[in-house]
């Protein structure tokens, strides 16, 4: 869980090698499943960074204590933090909410 101690600077950098990488290796297009935040694929969009077109859903939805929990930490760090990789759900009616909000914020 070094990756969770190292934060989102050295994350994001991580992620726009691999990014370069992708796009040296010939794919134009890639989806991206809660890897990467908005700010990444704004980056390629605008030119800052070069990357493949990414569909992304910026982060995953988990049902509360399911695959996006990392039981180590504090639930309420993990259920409340913006920099997170999942958001926590309990139940049809909030994953549909928490969906739309996604898909709001340009989640495609």
């Amino acid at each position: 869980m070094t990756w969770l101690q190292e934060g989102v600077p050295l994350a994001t950098a991580r992620a726009t090698a691999g990014l370069r990488t992708l796009v040296d290796s010939g794919f134009t297009t890639i989806r991206d499943v809660a890897a990467s935040p908005g700010w990444v694929k704004a980056a390629v969009e605008e030119g800052s960074v070069p990357g493949p077109r990414s569909y992304t859903s910026q982060r995953l939805i988990s049902q509360t204590a399911g695959h996006g929990v990392i039981h180590v930490l504090e639930h309420g760090w993990v259920a409340d933090s913006q920099d997170w990789v999942a958001i926590l759900a309990g139940g049809a009616y909030e994953f549909r909410r928490k969906t739309r909000k996604l898909v709001r914020k340009g989640s495609t």
